[in-house]
C-alpha cells in the first residue's frame, strides 16, 4: 500500500521528529510512504482568523500536491479536521459567490482520501498493536478536532491500551485546549485544562450534514429560503452609571461603555472569586444535563425536529407573525411592532403610564435586558421590580446578569447575603435580621421580599419563551413559581417577545418541552409551564398587550449563514461547556447574551462595528462543544468563522431592510498583511523550505518572546526552539529525492 504523507507546516518547520516517527511506523507496518515536496500548510491560521480567500490558494495546493494518492495520512487532528470539514465549505462558498466550481471539486476529492493517523492505523490497516513499548504512566488527553470534528471516538486510546508497559491515567472524556486570540491568550495562565466537552450523545462529525402594519419588519430579502470602547472597570465592579456611560438604544443601554471582549476578559480572569464561582457552577449544571439527556434514546432526532421547526419558521416568518397576531387579537389581546429598542420602550413606558401604574413586576425576560428596558422605564419615573430569585439578586446588587439561565451566577451565597442585608429594604421589605447565607434562608427571605409585590402590583411585564402561531397562545417556562404570579394576578400583562420566538403549532411544543428543560435544568420537564392566550373574563389579566420585538432579527435573518442564530430557545447549554465563558465570565460579552450564543448573536443584532462587536466572534476556540450540547443544532463555530471573515474581510450586509456594503474593520491592516504574506509564502514551498533553513541557521539568535501583536502569545510561554532541520530536508537527505509528484514547487 502507497500513501501520502501530510506532515503538515508546523511538524515540518518545528517538530520534524514527529514525521520521522510516523514515517517509521508506517513503513514498520509494510506500508510505502511517499512525500510530496509540493504540499504546504492546510490554511488553518487563514481561515480561522477569518481571510477565507487567502486560504483558498492552499486547497488547490493540496488538491494538487495529492490529487494522485488513494491515501492521505497526516499527524494532526487539526488538519485532518481542516481538510475534511472546512474545505468543503470553501469550495462552496467559492461556488455561490460565482467563482466556478474549482475549489469545490478539489475539495470532494480531498475529503474522502485523508485519514488522521489513528484512524488510518484503525480502520484502514486493522491494526491496534504496533509493537510498541513505553513503559511509563500517561495522560491521554483527546483533542477537539479528534474528539468532534472528526469522531476519532476511542480509536486513540485503543491503541495505546495496546503498548507494552504503558499505564493510562485520566483525562479520559475530556477534549480541549483553550486557544484565544490576542490579548485574552496573555490572561490565562498556566492549568489550563480541559472543558467537559462530552455532554450529550457523541456527534460522528462536528458539522450540519412582509411589510407589517406600515412597518418593514420583514422584507422580501429576509423572505427567500435558506438556498470607541469604555475604559475596563475593576475586576468585580460592574456597577450601573447611567451617567458616566450614556445609554444606547440600538440595543440596550444597560452596556454601553463595556470595554471590548479581550480588555473586559483580562479583568475578569484575574477575579479568583469569580472564577471559582463560574467553575463550581458550570461544572454542575453541565454534569446534571449530561444525566438528563443521556435519558432520552431520542435526543438527536429531537434535536434534529427542533431545528427543522424553527428553520421552516424562519423561512416562514413573516407569514407565522401576521397568523399569530390574527390569532392574539381574536383572543382579546393586543399587539404592538417594535422595530427597534427605541420603539420597543416607548410602546411599554405608554402602555403603562395609561394604566395609571408606577410599579411593575416582571419575570425573567431577555428581550427586555437587550432593550434596557428597566432603566427606559425608571428615566419615566417607573419603578419596575424583578422577581426571579437570580435577577433579583442582580437587581439589589446594582449588577448586570452574567448568564442566560443563573444571571447572578458570578456570585456565591455569602456575597449574596450581603446584598440582601445591605439593599433589600431599600427596595421594600427588609431582609430578616440575622440573615444566614443557608439557602433556604435566602431562599425565604427573597419569597417574604417578593410576595408583598406580588400581590400589590397592577401590571406584570414578561417575555415569553415560545408563541404559538395558530393559536395566539404564548408560553413561559421556569422554575420558581414567580412567573406564574406575575403572569395571572396583575390586571394588565405586557409581553415582549423576539419575532423569532413564534413557532406553527401547538405540536411543535412537544418537541420544544423536552429539549429545554433537559438542556437548562437538567430537568425532565420545567417545574412551572404557564400557557396563556389572550384575556378570559374572570380569569387572569384583564388587559393582554403583545410587544412584538425585531431590533435586528431580520437583518440577522437576511443571513444565510448567520440567521441560525434565531433557533437559539435560550438553554445556556454553550455556556456551560464553554472553556472561555468559564474563564472569563459572562460580562466580558458586554451584552445581556454572554457565552458562545452571544459571541454570534450580539454582532448580528447591533452589527460589527463597534469595537466590542467586533471582538465577538473571537471570543471561541472553536473546540465545537458549544454545537455538540445545542439542543437546536446551531453550528456555532461556522457562524463564528463567518463572523470572523465579516470583521477582516467586509462584504454584503443588511442593515434595517437595506442591502450595503461594509467595509473591513480598522485595526487589522497589521494582521490583514501578515495573513496575506503568509498564504503567499506556503502557496510557494520554495520559499517555505528556505525560510526554514535560514530560521534553523539562525536559531541561536531567535528572541524568546514575540514582539509587536504577537506578544499577546508569547508573554506566557516561550517560543519553540527551531531544531536544526526540518523534515523536508530530512526526508531529502535521507531518501535523496522527495516524491515524483512536485505539486507546483517553485
Amino acid at each position: 500500500m502507497r500513501v501520502a504523507l501530510f506532515v503538515t507546516c508546523i511538524n515540518d518547520l518545528l517538530h520534524p521528529r514527529t514525521g520521522q516517527a510516523v514515517v517509521a511506523l508506517l513503513e514498520r507496518l509494510g506500508v510505502e510512504v511517499d512525500f510530496p515536496d509540493g504540499q504546504s500548510c492546510c490554511g488553518q491560521p487563514q481561515f480561522n482568523t477569518g481571510y477565507r480567500h487567502a486560504t483558498e490558494p492552499l486547497v488547490r495546493r493540496f488538491d494538487h500536491a495529492f490529487r494522485d494518492y488513494e491515501y492521505v495520512v497526516t499527524p494532526s487532528g487539526s488538519c485532518a479536521a481542516m481538510v475534511r470539514d472546512n474545505y468543503p465549505r470553501i469550495g462552496a462558498k467559492a461556488a455561490a459567490e460565482g467563482r466556478g466550481r474549482e475549489l469545490a471539486d478539489a475539495a470532494a476529492l480531498a475529503v474522502p482520501k485523508t485519514y488522521e493517523l489513528t484512524e488510518f492505523l484503525v480502520d484502514v490497516l486493522k491494526v491496534t498493536d504496533v509493537g510498541a513499548y513505553y513503559p511509563h504512566t500517561v495522560t491521554y488527553h483527546p483533542t477537539c478536532h479528534g474528539l468532534r470534528m472528526l469522531g476519532l471516538g476511542d480509536r486513540p486510546r485503543r491503541l495505546l491500551e495496546q503498548v507494552k508497559g504503558l499505564e493510562l491515567r485520566g483525562a479520559a472524556g475530556r477534549g480541549g485546549v483553550l486557544r484565544v486570540r490576542r490579548h485574552v491568550r496573555g490572561e490565562e495562565r498556566g492549568g489550563v485544562g480541559g472543558h467537559g466537552g462530552r455532554q450529550g450523545p457523541q456527534c460522528p462529525r462536528h458539522r450540519r450534514r412582509g411589510g407589517l402594519h406600515g412597518r418593514q419588519l420583514l422584507s422580501a430579502a429576509h423572505r427567500r429560503d435558506a438556498g470607541p470602547a469604555g475604559l475596563a472597570r475593576p475586576p468585580g465592579s460592574y456597577r450601573r452609571d447611567p451617567g458616566q456611560y450614556g445609554r444606547e438604544r440600538a440595543m440596550s443601554g444597560t452596556y454601553l461603555g463595556m470595554p471590548d471582549f479581550p480588555r473586559a476578559a483580562a479583568a475578569a480572569t484575574r477575579d479568583t472569586r469569580l472564577r471559582a464561582n463560574l467553575t463550581h457552577a458550570t461544572h454542575t449544571i453541565r454534569d446534571k444535563r449530561a444525566k438528563a439527556v443521556a435519558e432520552l434514546d431520542d435526543w438527536a432526532q429531537l434535536r434534529a425536529a427542533g431545528a427543522a421547526v424553527k428553520d421552516r419558521t424562519l423561512r416562514h416568518l413573516d407569514h407565522y407573525l401576521e397568523q399569530l397576531e390574527a390569532a392574539v387579537v381574536a383572543a382579546g389581546g393586543q399587539v404592538h411592532w417594535a422595530v427597534d429598542a427605541d420603539e420597543a420602550n416607548r410602546i411599554v413606558t405608554r402602555l403603562v403610564r395609561e394604566t395609571g401604574e408606577r410599579e411593575v413586576v416582571k419575570v425573567k425576560s431577555m428581550a427586555t435586558q437587550e432593550i434596557g428596558l428597566n432603566e427606559a422605564l425608571a428615566e419615566s419615573g417607573i419603578r419596575a421590580y424583578e422577581t426571579d430569585l437570580a435577577e433579583l439578586i442582580v437587581q439589589l446588587g446594582d449588577d448586570l446578569p452574567s448568564h442566560l439561565l443563573v444571571p447572578a451566577i458570578h456570585r456565591n451565597r455569602s456575597e449574596i447575603r450581603d446584598i440582601f442585608r445591605r439593599e433589600m429594604g431599600s427596595w421594600g421589605r427588609p431582609a430578616p435580621e440575622g440573615l444566614s447565607d443557608s439557602p433556604a434562608e435566602l431562599a425565604e427571605a427573597a419569597r417574604l421580599h417578593l410576595r408583598e409585590k406580588f400581590l400589590s402590583a397592577k401590571v406584570g411585564i414578561s417575555g415569553a419563551n415560545f408563541m404559538v402561531a395558530e393559536t395566539g397562545t404564548l408560553v413561559v417556562v421556569e422554575s420558581e413559581g414567580n412567573g406564574r404570579m406575575c403572569l395571572t394576578l396583575p390586571e394588565t400583562l405586557i409581553s415582549v417577545v423576539g419575532i423569532e420566538k413564534v413557532v406553527p403549532r401547538w405540536q411543535d411544543l412537544e418537541v420544544f418541552l423536552q429539549l429545554l428543560p433537559r438542556s437548562s435544568t437538567a430537568e425532565r420537564m420545567n417545574p412551572y409551564t404557564s400557557t396563556w392566550t389572550g384575556t378570559t373574563d374572570g380569569d387572569g389579566p384583564r388587559t393582554f398587550h403583545l410587544v412584538l420585538l425585531d431590533n435586528g432579527r431580520t437583518d440577522t435573518l437576511a443571513d444565510t449563514v448567520g440567521r441560525q442564530a434565531l433557533r437559539c430557545i435560550r438553554c445556556s447549554a454553550c455556556l456551560n461547556v464553554c472553556p472561555v465563558y468559564e474563564r472569563a465570565g459572562g460580562h466580558a460579552y458586554g451584552s445581556p447574551y454572554p457565552g458562545p450564543i452571544g459571541a454570534i448573536l450580539t454582532p448580528q443584532l447591533r452589527g460589527i462595528e463597534g469595537a466590542l462587536e467586533a471582538s465577538l466572534p473571537y471570543a471561541s476556540s472553536l473546540c465545537g462543544a458549544c454545537y455538540e450540547v445545542c439542543p437546536v443544532a446551531i453550528d456555532i463555530p461556522e457562524v463564528l468563522l463567518h463572523l470572523r471573515e465579516r470583521v477582516v474581510e467586509g462584504g454584503p450586509v443588511t442593515r434595517r431592510g437595506a442591502r450595503t456594503v461594509l467595509q473591513p474593520a480598522k485595526g487589522h491592516a497589521a494582521e490583514r498583511a501578515a495573513m496575506r504574506a503568509a498564504a503567499w509564502a506556503f502557496d510557494h514551498p520554495g520559499v517555505l523550505r528556505a525560510g526554514a533553513r535560514l530560521a534553523a541557521r539562525t536559531r541561536r539568535l531567535h528572541p524568546r518572546r514575540l514582539p509587536g501583536p504577537g506578544r499577546a502569545w508569547s508573554a506566557t510561554r516561550e517560543l519553540p526552539a527551531v531544531p536544526a532541520e526540518s523534515f523536508r530536508d530530512w526526508w531529502q537527505r535521507t531518501r535523496g529525492t522527495s516524491s515524483e509528484r512536485q505539486g507546483g514547487a517553485k
